[in-house]
């Protein structure tokens, strides 16, 4: 199932700080089409020599850059993840991923599933072709 979600934008703290003699603005809420296409997929290697495409497109981006919601799409394969760098929530729209972690432990989520991938998980992921997810990351990629 392909949808959309609704983000709530929170004004700033510095922009509150500056404009406390005056009625700010009342934060905008951002759309999220899940259906949207990703240009420009990268390659993400895996383990032997196997190359997953991907790509996102970022739809939202905190005024400090911590924080990253999205979607991102991917081709079939497997990667290989070594201390994720970030807490991430998935919401599965298309396909599905099968984790196993470096101590073995398997788990498997597609169409539907919410969960958080969390900051240093180590292991593969595999993915099926038809591969999309709406994300929350903290924080976001380039920012630690």
């Amino acid at each position: 199932m392909v949808g959309k979600a609704i983000v709530a934008v929170p004004q700033s703290l510095k922009e509150r700080k500056m404009d406390m003699t005056r009625t700010s603005a009342p934060p905008k809420l951002v759309e999220l089409d899940s259906a949207v296409p990703i240009d420009g997929l990268h390659p993400l290697p895996g383990p032997e020599g196997s190359v997953v495409q991907g790509g996102a497109r970022s739809f939202y981006r905190s005024a400090d850059g911590r924080i990253d919601v999205g979607v991102w799409q991917g081709s079939a394969g497997r990667v290989t993840i070594a201390a994720y760098p970030s807490d991430e929530l998935w919401h599965i729209v298309s396909g599905k991923v099968d984790f196993v972690s470096k101590t073995g432990e398997a788990q498997s989520f597609g169409v539907g599933d919410c969960f958080v991938l969390p900051k240093g998980y180590s292991g593969t992921a595999e993915f099926s072709d038809d591969f999309r997810k709406v994300y929350a990351m903290s924080p976001a990629l380039g920012t630690t």
